[in-house]
């Protein structure tokens, strides 16, 4: 068997692709594997081998398929080549979307010959969308800084699927920060974890819960907060703790050894250099300990200008709105998910502990805040094990995706695809050797045609679905599946001329 290749082409223009030309060399399969027509849309998924053998010089393995629009002329076209890697292009030769120009090239994904592996192929995605302001491109290996620039003022931010992630700020693990704690710390710390996740004690006892282990437990990101919200990530899951008289994130009783206020100045510098995006911000006390009200209200008002539903009368800026805004009134801006305090404490929208279930199970009940709006939150975390790995996305996060699809409402959907217990959360989200493709990947896949073709709605509400370590697998391809499925129509006061350009090669 050759290098496998998958590759995903969505179509959400109202034209249909025709195959107009077709050449391939040392890649026999190539030109069937693709269909003569892709309607609008739907999606094709297309299987290809680049070919080996003694008598084979893979550098030599080459395909290209070009799609021409029926109604318009406007034409691309797919490469595939081995040199030094497997890789898959897009050339740009008769189309120009506001990220590139024509004649243009993009690599969307690339895989090296010793990374291949019959369970681990070189997997990509690419989606063209015609909104009203252009063609836009949304595809792995591809930054997405201003996606929700293409979408309508009057949407509601829960009639979208917005990509996030869990515990966002546990990237600053990997700096080595359990490096310089005691004995007794990471004891103490093991222990806190024991309580937490029972699971811990079972698999390895308390007392033998390690540095290492505790890492792994607890890291739920590699990519830091900038990172995130430049790959498209508009939900960020902030776990804060009052020390030394201000705030800092942590996670299970650990230091992430990043204040409050870098996440906050990270998150405005976007919004600043991409005014027309939002970020949904959910903001929890870790543990137990000082409540953070006061301290988070107080850096929040330092800039509420950048913050959904705060308002200046006279001196004092107060919070006059608590509900979920259209995307309108919330370009610019943070809105506030608040899972700290209770009723009485009159800050973003109300999602405190009073209404949030704490690792609920099926069925998921409706929940309703002291502000009369509607939610669905999975988050189910614990215990899942290795001869369980399934259940995570088939039980839990697949049931609440059937259920937001068919919500036309305005009902807000948190449908978390983390979890933990008896694995690691790099073990759920990315898999387990050829065992089990990881949520991520599963979650991935539930958009994948079965057939050859698949005539389906490409556009769903799927609410917020918050992930440990998005960026795996297939390099971060499940973000810009999931922003692919909004529905995306542009005001026409929108101008084109903010809108950066990919990084480009040239035939």
């Amino acid at each position: 068997m050759g290098q496998g290749a998958r590759i995903l082409l969505t179509n959400k223009t109202p034209y249909t692709w025709k195959k107009t030309f077709h050449e391939s060399y040392q890649m026999a399969e190539w030109n069937s594997h693709f269909p003569e027509t892709i309607a609008p849309g739907t999606s094709v998924y297309i299987y290809t081998e680049f070919e080996e053998g003694v008598f084979i010089t893979e550098t030599d393995d080459n395909g290209t398929i070009e799609y021409t629009f029926e109604e318009t002329g406007e034409s691309f076209r797919v490469l595939a080549g081995y040199k030094d890697e497997g890789n898959i292009r897009i050339y740009f030769n008769n189309l120009q979307t506001l990220q590139n120009t024509k004649d243009s090239i993009i690599t969307i994904g690339s895989k090296r010959k010793q990374y291949f592996t019959q369970y681990e192929e070189l997997f990509v995605n690419f989606t063209i969308v015609k909104t009203a302001l252009g063609y836009i491109t949304i595809a792995r290996d591809q930054d997405n800084p201003d996606w929700m620039r293409y979408i309508a003022d009057d949407k509601n931010l829960a009639q979208l699927t917005i990509p996030g992630t869990h515990d966002s700020c546990t990237y600053t693990l990997q700096n080595g920060l359990l490096d310089h704690l005691s004995a007794d710390d990471l004891a103490a710390i093991g222990a806190g974890l024991a309580l937490l996740i029972p699971a811990l004690s079972v698999l390895f006892g308390v007392g033998a819960i390690t540095a290492e282990i505790i890492k792994n437990i607890t890291m739920c990101q590699t990519m830091d907060i900038s990172t995130q919200l430049y790959k498209g990530i508009r939900f960020l899951d902030i776990r804060l703790r009052k020390k030394d008289d201000d705030l800092y994130a942590f996670h299970g009783g650990i230091n992430l050894n990043l204040k409050f206020k870098d996440v906050l100045d990270a998150t405005y510098d976007f919004l600043k250099k991409h005014p027309h995006e939002t970020v949904i911000m959910s903001i929890n006390k870790d543990g137990e300990g000082d409540d953070i009200s006061a301290l988070v209200e107080a850096a929040i008002i330092k800039d509420y200008d950048m913050w959904y539903g705060i308002e200046k009368n006279g001196d004092s800026p107060s919070w006059t709105k608590f509900d979920i805004p259209n995307l309108k009134d919330a370009r610019k801006k943070i809105v506030l998910l608040r899972r700290f305090g209770d009723n009485s404490t009159q800050m973003g929208i109300n999602a405190s502990t009073l209404i949030w279930p704490d690792n609920g199970t099926n069925p998921i009940p409706p929940v309703v805040n002291y502000n009369n709006q509607d939610f669905y939150i999975q988050d189910n975390y614990q215990p899942y094990y290795l001869s369980d790995l399934d259940s995570k996305f088939d039980d839990h996060v697949l049931k609440l995706i059937k259920a937001s699809k068919s919500d036309k409402s305005t009902t807000l959907y948190i449908n978390f695809a983390s979890g933990t217990g008896g694995v690691y959360p790099q073990t759920l989200a990315n898999g387990y050797m050829a065992n089990f493709i990881g949520t991520n990947g599963k979650l991935f896949e539930n958009y994948v045609p079965k057939d050859q073709q698949w005539s389906s709605e490409t556009t769903e509400k799927l609410g917020i679905i918050p992930m440990d370590f998005p960026e795996t697998p297939y390099n971060g391809a499940v973000i810009g599946q999931l922003i692919s499925l909004n529905s995306f129509t542009a005001p026409s006061q929108v101008s084109v001329k903010a809108v950066p350009s990919l990084e480009i090669e040239k035939e």
